[in-house]
């Protein structure tokens, strides 16, 4: 009997619930057996991208993948008993089973990328008040996505209310710049503008920064954006 005629077989026999729970059990012992993700789930895994310090939360994933809120909770339930994903005190990340198995489906991805605005800010303490005076707000149409940080790098993104559209502020070392992945090309200027929202916040911390710094570098705009 082919394998997924199998499947189908002991699905109807143990109930599809406790054919994964089994699945997932012998996954534990045999490195060689793939996890049973349904399709849903698989969205759910791929908004992480291939980064296991990605924190995504359950309102910007329900915004980002256009799910009913009971069908997002039993996804990231089935997630997390597979030991795909782990929920933390900032929303759901990849587990480092769950990473490998994102690489092994990975996929194009689609959309363009747009640079919004860059500029040169040495203070780290500037720095850090700039990320606690973003991190889970709303500005204009954008909702709170996640966040993670990679070496000295951190990355916070916003989505728009319908989804399509993604706003990331990138912080390094010394620098701080803003891009919008465009999805929906119709949506592309309504992104834009909402970016320049996350922009004035950024421009309002700066001047009102009670950061201990005597070099404040003004903000450069990239030329595309420049009247």
């Amino acid at each position: 009997m082919h394998s997924s005629d199998l499947s189908k077989t002991y699905a109807y026999i143990l109930g599809e619930e406790k054919l994964q729970q089994l699945m997932s059990t012998l996954g534990e012992f045999d490195g060689d057996v793939e996890p049973q993700v349904r399709e849903r789930d698989l969205e759910v895994l791929k908004s992480f991208d291939e980064e296991q310090d990605l924190r995504l939360a359950f309102q910007g994933l329900k915004r980002k993948l256009g799910f009913h809120a009971e069908t997002l909770t039993r996804s990231l339930r089935r997630l997390e008993r597979d030991s795909l994903l782990e929920r933390t005190g900032d929303g759901y990340r990849l587990t480092g089973k769950g990473l490998g198995f994102v690489g092994s489906k990975r996929e194009a991805q689609n959309g363009e990328m747009l640079s919004i605005f860059r500029t040169y800010l040495p203070d780290l303490a500037l720095l850090h008040e700039l990320q606690a005076s973003l991190r889970n707000k709303w500005f204009g149409s954008l909702r709170w996505l996640g966040s993670f940080t990679k070496g000295e790098k951190v990355v916070m993104s916003w989505i728009t209310e319908e989804g399509n559209n993604q706003i990331n502020v990138n912080f390094g070392n010394s620098f701080i710049s803003v891009d919008a992945v465009i999805k929906d090309p119709s949506q592309k200027e309504l992104a834009v503008r909402s970016a320049y929202a996350l922009v004035s916040q950024i421009a309002k911390v700066y001047s009102s920064s009670s950061a201990p710094s005597t070099t404040l570098h003004p903000f450069r705009f990239n030329d595309q954006h420049a009247s």
